[in-house]
């Protein structure tokens, strides 16, 4: 899997209240999901199987471009982008 697809595949979970919660936070805010969605995604997908495209061999690395892309889904899904 790419970081593109783990990334929809988990927004794709993601609650409304949790979206809308994620798109509230600006790009440099995304850190204070590193604990929660952050190491949920270390567990479920990069532990096990890093991501094709991964720019970083390092999984905080790797969960921190999932995180930053499910916020760009999030931010263009909602009409926010910039």
């Amino acid at each position: 899997m790419t970081i593109q697809e783990i990334a929809q595949e988990v927004y794709s979970t993601l609650s409304p209240k949790d979206r809308n919660y994620i798109i509230s936070l600006s790009e440099a805010d995304l850190v204070s999901l590193h604990y929660g969605l952050g190491m949920e995604i270390r567990n479920q997908y990069v532990w096990h199987r890093q991501p094709e495209d991964a720019m970083s061999p390092h999984p905080d690395d790797i969960s921190r471009e999932i995180v930053k892309a499910i916020w760009e889904i999030a931010t263009l899904e909602s009409g926010m982008a910039d």
